[in-house]
């Protein structure tokens, strides 16, 4: 049968239609007493303990545990990540994203670390995960974001830390699968599941309009191919409507120009901008902290806020928990699903 590993760990969470996560916490094995069962399809319930398991560890000790060498092999947001790095960064682009950073924006990465930990650090003791305390990252975030003067949405040259990205994704990816584990239990309590389930997904819970987001941004080249054609009085009109309007588009574009050449090279232009957010939202840092940030919104207001925003959700109750008592086997890592 191989090596068994034992998660353990208890949710905390305030009760409505659909829960909102209030804190995590690592439970003592208890062996085989319990009825330990075998981990969802995709895996939801293994990765949130997992992540939890790492994130209680020091962090030179995250990248050599065992339990990484299970993450790394049942996670899909990892292999996501390696391949679209893979993509989106070039030796060229590298060395121009670190060459123009000023050092006004190496004290503003390097206080954005100092102040990442200091929250981390302060709302994970003692097995415990405060969920809630983590959403200050939030402001955090959005600071840094004000101090580069340029969004996080695609930018591709923002790069802080290794450390900082590995632990980053770590929790990002940790509450993508809490997410997944409070909506199987929202769906397990619902009427009609045809007609009233919902669901998570990797992309387009971040990227919920990706094409048409391509569609504006191949209009807004086109506008830019055209503008010293178009009378300067009707361009700066058109301009202002597709930085009003269509504003995701236009970052898109902008950032497509600073980035390798082939996004523009192939025969299918929108297929390029499709895949440029793609390699954007797993191969980089700021996709890192972009679907970090996207998480902790919902979190801190409840995920019918910002994920399900169609559903209206039930007064709050008094806060409940359930407990996870599920095992991993060596032979599973083999023929992991991909969600």
């Amino acid at each position: 049968m191989g090596k068994w590993l034992y998660l353990d760990y208890k949710i905390t969470a305030e009760k409505n239609d659909i829960a909102r996560p209030l804190a995590l916490e690592i439970l003592s094995p208890s062996g085989e007493s319990l009825p330990y069962i075998e981990p969802l399809k995709y895996h939801s319930d293994a990765l949130v303990g997992l992540n939890l398991s790492l994130l209680q560890m020091p962090s030179k000790q995250r990248l050599t545990h065992e339990n990484y060498y299970f993450l790394e092999h049942l996670d899909p947001h990892i292999a996501l990540k390696h391949s679209r790095l893979v993509n989106i960064q070039n030796p060229v682009e590298k060395k121009h994203s670190h060459s123009t950073l000023s050092p006004i924006h190496n004290k503003t990465l390097s206080t954005f670390f100092e102040s990442f930990y200091s929250i981390l650090n302060h709302n994970n003791k003692s097995q415990q995960l405060n969920l809630q305390g983590l959403t200050e990252i939030i402001p955090l975030i959005d600071n840094l974001e004000s101090s580069l003067k340029k969004p996080i949405l695609f930018n591709t040259s923002l790069n802080i830390t290794e450390q900082l990205a590995f632990d980053a994704s770590l929790l990002a990816n940790l509450l993508f699968n809490l997410r997944a584990l409070v909506i199987n239990d929202y769906n397990h309590q619902i009427s009609d599941p045809s007609f009233e389930s919902l669901r998570v997904d990797s992309v387009y819970d971040y990227l919920s309009k990706l094409d048409s987001i391509s569609n504006d941004a191949l209009l807004y080249a086109q506008f830019k191919r055209l503008e010293a054609q178009i009378p300067s009085l009707v361009a700066q009109r058109l301009k202002d409507a597709f930085f009003n309007y269509t504003s995701m588009g236009v970052t898109l574009i902008d950032s497509v120009e600073k980035s390798p050449a082939y996004y523009f090279s192939q025969q299918d232009p929108w297929d390029s901008l499709n895949k440029f957010q793609l390699d954007w939202l797993f191969g980089t840092h700021a996709g890192i902290l972009y679907r970090l940030r996207e998480e902790l919104h919902g979190i801190k207001q409840g995920y019918h806020n910002v994920f399900y925003s169609d559903l209206s959700p039930d007064i709050k109750q008094q806060n409940y928990y359930w407990q996870i008592h599920c095992k991993l086997s060596e032979q599973m890592i083999s023929s992991p699903v991909a969600s």
